[in-house]
């Protein structure tokens, strides 16, 4: 048996192997993924051991899943998905076969990633939320098959994304030098994301930036001085959403009907031809 290098110790291969799969026991794991583990040189380049799994998860054959990746209760992973370090996958949330999601990202409760989504790395040092978090899509967002998610993304609540042109970004801006999300709903009016801020309208941006609500004066000075451009972006997209919408209400139904089935038919709902 080849002995490989293992943090700080030597393990078999075997060794590694088990220890993954005990790192797993609380999930379903896809029989190819544990195949592809005991044969692997080197599984922890597939599935790093530290990744935290509560119960009812379902783990399809993925690609690889990088260290301190935590997936919450009843999370469904399809094929081929890849997981970058430190991402956090909510409760019932479902990743979609061929995702890519780079580091530091936070999917909240019942987000749904579509086919071959991939959210871009970042190119620079970010300053956390009050929670501690990066990068976050909150809870119940929905993201089609193939969009590209820019590097700063952050999503509010039940956030639709139907094609790579309903979301964009703009910036950096204020003292902390953070990007605008920008992106269509069904509302008919942009949703703009900003620090600990989600989701929330344009009219509640400019109200917040003339106030110095949640911010600094020079901060919302940089922001008031580029509402216009913020502005015209959010119309920019919100008309693409609006071309998009019959996608839009489709992806937002199959969402629904993900979440109301249990993990295994989830699994095999993402995963079917």
């Amino acid at each position: 048996m080849v002995l490989v290098n293992y943090g700080d110790s030597r393990m078999t291969r075997h060794e590694q192997y088990e220890d993954i799969i005990g790192a797993l026991g609380r999930a379903r794991v896809d029989r190819e993924l544990s195949m592809r583990l005991y044969a692997a040189e080197d599984p922890a380049e597939i599935i790093d051991p530290s990744v935290v799994v509560e119960r009812g998860v379902i783990l399809g054959n993925v690609q690889a899943i990088g260290g301190a990746v935590k997936l919450d209760e009843g999370a469904v992973i399809g094929t081929d998905v890849v997981i970058g370090n430190g991402v956090h996958i909510g409760v019932q949330a479902v990743i979609d076969c061929g995702a890519v999601l780079a580091p530091g990202l936070h999917i909240g409760n019942g987000g749904y990633i579509g086919p071959r989504v991939t959210v871009e790395p970042l190119t620079r040092d970010l300053k956390p939320d009050n929670e501690g978090r990066v990068r976050v899509i909150y809870p119940d967002a929905a993201v089609a098959a193939d969009v590209v998610l820019p590097s700063d993304v952050q999503l509010g609540r039940e956030a639709v994304v139907p094609s790579s042109d309903t979301i964009s970004q703009i910036g950096p801006y204020g003292e902390h030098e953070r990007m605008v999300t920008v992106y269509g709903t069904l509302h008919r009016q942009a949703a703009y994301s900003v620090g600990c801020q989600y989701g929330i309208s344009g009219e509640t941006l400019r109200q917040r930036v003339t106030s110095n609500t949640q911010t600094t004066p020079t901060s919302a000075k940089d922001y008031a001085d580029h509402m216009k451009e913020i502005v015209a972006l959010g119309a920019q997209v919100q008309e693409a959403f609006n071309d998009n919408l019959a996608l839009a209400r489709e992806l937002e139904a199959y969402r629904l009907m993900l979440a109301g089935m249990q993990p295994t038919d989830r699994y095999f709902a993402i995963t079917a031809e």
